[in-house]
């Protein structure tokens, strides 16, 4: 009986050793993300160690949006003409590949987030209707960057939002309101 005691106890220490220098390698991992202050605009890596120090990786966008999805950022920005592009990212190296233009109705879109419910990237751009300051809802196909409207009109201006794991969109509004 001790025996299998102390055996179980030595199986268990090679366990959460061998798990030790997974969670330590994991707080160390680099960190992707985009600026979008007009002085240096772009893609970015950061150190977890020293998040204050963002490097600025690759400054052909000019990000609007942007959202990961299984290590690859997808990001709406504006290429030196100021066309809005929609591109993806190799967060390895921070180059991009243009995927598609994004098309005049679609304007710029503010904010991006996939979900993994229902596998879609989504967007939030200011609504098509112009007489009206709200936002709108709407799908982009990853691999060839068609846009698609899903709700014209949320009936609030959206300037942030996000998607829990169980589905739920999240909306900041430009209030500072949190909606579903």
């Amino acid at each position: 009986m001790k025996m299998k005691k102390t055996l179980r106890s030595i199986v268990l220490a090679c366990f959460v050793s061998a798990l030790m220098p997974l969670s330590s390698a994991a707080q160390n991992a680099t960190l992707y993300g985009y600026a979008r202050n007009y002085s240096s605009p772009g893609l970015v890596t950061i150190a977890p160690e020293h998040p204050e120090n963002a490097t600025l990786t690759s400054g052909n966008v000019t990000p609007t949006a942007g959202a990961i999805k299984d290590s690859v950022m997808y990001v709406v920005g504006f290429d030196d003409d100021f066309n809005t592009i929609f591109y993806s990212v190799a967060i390895t190296n921070g180059k991009a590949k243009k995927i598609s233009t994004v098309p005049e109705s679609y304007g710029s879109p503010q904010d991006m987030a996939y979900n993994y419910n229902d596998e879609k990237m989504y967007f939030i751009t200011n609504s098509a209707n112009e007489d009206v300051s709200t936002s709108m809802l709407g799908t982009v196909d990853l691999q060839t960057g068609k846009f698609k409207s899903v709700v014209a009109d949320l009936g609030f201006y959206a300037r942030a939002f996000s998607i829990a794991a169980d589905g739920t969109m999240y909306y900041v509004t430009r209030d500072g309101i949190l909606c579903t």
